[in-house]
């Protein structure tokens, strides 16, 4: 099984405000041609590690048997995935959603369609080349992959964050640069808090030719520009200033796929298990998602670029289930892909696998000796991120405090929402739970006295230990029930087809 959160591709122009709040135009700003080759070349990719023979024989990670890599329907000649084992999910966007298809389109190219001569019924099996359905929502009502366009309390830390003596020092730091770029376009809102709309907008001019024309700088000025985008983008994405707001739904999905993937393993349920399993998503995402994990606290950017660094337009972040039949050994790997010309590359998972993968006798961990570089059990995976994962709307409503979105209106009024708690911050005092010299992990660049988090539903007196072992049991049970809901409910769901091409 894989799942992979991807980020869309090249898109036009898009203005943020500081809370990250988009403007109303429906969809968003549009994917670019280059964002659909971009995204097409990602799903390519993709297929190379984890359908096409033999390569995917060499990295271990086969998907499904040869000659069974396409998507159609089930029991069909040379289909192997079919909506009963591959899920594709986006934000109801322009960009997401037609990078969705484009991946997709990718993953399960075009086949030949033999022809019978006219008037003739064919001889041969025919297959119709299918593109999976992707699954959205309204983004009014999006809080598994666009949480961090809802969270007030989120927002109220970040502009408390915006007050700190970490923010006004990088302020000074990038004074020079900042100004030197106001003196060629005065009309420029060149402030920090602003800076994301001035390096998107000369990003795009660059690149793709699009947009407002930007005046010409040199190919140092540019890298100053990114790089400052690049501070300001990953430290609004730290785990102490999101806590498990933002990535703990996200979090909490994979976390039961893996484990309901895992019974049926165990159970030697093939045909209920999901192989492939897709979210079109954006750069947030995938950094909220890491900062659900405390990774930004645990790695470092040389060991996770995306740290410090914005990942790339169609970059993927992909996990692993692998299973030995024999041992009935079960093992979670992470990797990232920092766009489609890149190499998938494995990220340590600190909380959960073994120093270096050696134990103290020498033998290579099991994990590791299963999945590879930076695997750890599926056990030890749920325990060390379990707690922070957030399963249901209502516990999400609480964390972030949103009454407004359909979900949270109806959790109230079933008095699962129940009043909402602080912040989900330990040293929250009302103004955002930020310190004024609040600094980030790894990779944050601060130094101040970190922002311990209590995690969602974590108010009672349960140890940590004892909250991540009722995890694994919990979360089992509850997703055994959703995934018999979401059966029924698929067919209504919307389902958008894409006009390319189609586990």
């Amino acid at each position: 099984m894989v799942y992979v959160v991807t980020r869309h591709g090249a898109r036009n122009v898009l203005p943020k405000d500081a809370e990250l709040q988009e403007n109303d135009s429906t969809g968003g700003p549009s994917l670019l041609p280059q964002g659909i080759t971009a995204s097409r070349a990602a799903g390519e990719a993709f297929r190379v590690r984890y359908l096409a023979h033999p390569a995917c024989n060499r990295s271990l990670t086969c998907l499904a048997s040869e000659g069974r890599e396409g998507y159609g329907i089930v029991n069909a000649k040379g289909v192997g995935f079919s909506n009963f084992n591959t899920l594709a999910r986006s934000s109801a966007l322009d960009r997401t959603l037609r990078s969705a298809t484009a991946f997709l389109s990718g993953v399960f190219p075009l086949q030949a369609v033999p022809r019978a001569p006219l008037g003739m019924s064919p001889q041969v099996d025919v297959v119709l080349a299918q593109t999976p359905p992707i699954y959205t929502v309204p983004d009014a009502n999006d809080w598994l992959i666009r949480a961090y366009t809802k969270c007030e309390a989120y927002q109220r830390r970040l502009a408390a964050w915006y007050k700190s003596q970490e923010f006004a020092a990088k302020e000074e730091a990038t004074r020079g640069v900042r100004e030197g770029l106001a003196q060629l376009e005065p009309q420029l809102n060149v402030s920090l808090v602003n800076w994301w709309n001035v390096y998107d907008a000369f990003n795009v001019w660059r690149n793709y030719g699009t947009g407002d024309i930007m005046p010409a700088i040199s190919d140092a000025q540019f890298k100053q520009v990114a790089s400052i985008a690049d501070w300001l983008e990953t430290a609004k994405m730290r785990s102490n200033l999101t806590g498990n707001s933002l990535g703990g739904p996200l979090l909490g999905d994979l976390i039961g796929r893996l484990q309901a993937a895992a019974q049926h393993l165990l159970k030697g349920e093939k045909t209920r298990l999901g192989r492939l399993l897709l979210v079109s998503a954006h750069y947030n995402t995938q950094l909220a998602l890491l900062s659900a994990m405390a990774l930004d606290t645990a790695l470092t950017p040389a060991q996770l670029p995306w740290l410090a660094t914005l990942p790339a337009t169609s970059s993927a972040l992909a996990f692993e289930l692998h299973f030995d039949p024999s041992s009935r050994r079960l093992a979670v790997r992470m990797l990232y892909q920092d766009g489609p010309g890149q190499g998938y590359m494995p990220v340590p998972l600190p909380q959960c696998a073994s120093p270096g993968g050696v134990r103290p006798n020498g033998d290579v961990d099991a994990a590791e000796a299963l999945a590879g570089p930076g695997a750890c059990e599926l056990s030890a995976f749920v325990r060390a991120y379990g707690g922070a994962a957030i399963d249901d709307a209502g516990t999400w409503c609480t964390v972030c405090e949103n009454a407004q979105m359909e979900a949270c209106v109806a959790a109230r009024a079933r008095g699962r929402g129940g009043v909402f708690a602080a912040s989900g911050f330990a040293n929250d005092n009302g103004s955002g739970g930020v310190s004024s010299d609040s600094g980030g992990g790894n990779g944050g660049g601060g130094s101040g006295e970190k922002v311990k988090v209590a995690m969602a539903v974590v108010t009672s007196a349960l140890g940590a230990g004892a909250l991540a072992a009722g995890a694994v049991l919990w979360h089992v049970r509850r997703r055994e029930a959703k995934w018999e809901r979401e059966a029924a409910e698929k067919a209504r769901a919307v389902q958008l087809h894409g006009s390319s091409v189609p586990l």
